[in-house]
């Protein structure tokens, strides 16, 4: 089973915020991931993302919609949003599965 792996790794002197998240594969993440990040306010600069049979990854280069870095407290309100987003998406998966993403959910909170 693949780990569900949410952070930001950015370059300290960048503007833009890189989120990277690690997945199970499910269908239409991705775009399930964009229209929550719209939602928040938050703009996609680039995306690069990787899919097999088991996992899928993302790396994300976000900015406030007005160009803005993203503070630290928008940073743990993407990540929760991130989660929530993923917890929708491993619905009706197993229940090992849900359980690792609410442990996570919390360790990162």
């Amino acid at each position: 089973m693949s780990a569900v792996r949410v952070r930001f790794g950015d370059r300290q002197s960048s503007i833009l915020s890189r989120l990277v998240v690690e997945a199970p594969n499910s269908r239409d993440l991705l775009g399930k991931l964009l229209q929550a990040l719209f939602n928040l306010r938050i703009q996609v600069v680039s995306c690069e993302t990787h899919v097999d049979a088991a996992k899928w990854s993302a790396s994300l280069s976000l900015v406030e919609f007005d160009g803005a870095t993203i503070r630290a407290n928008r940073r743990a309100e993407v990540q929760a949003m991130v989660f929530g987003v993923l917890e929708e998406s491993l619905r009706g998966r197993s229940p090992a599965l849900r359980q690792r993403v609410a442990e996570l959910e919390v360790a990162s909170g």
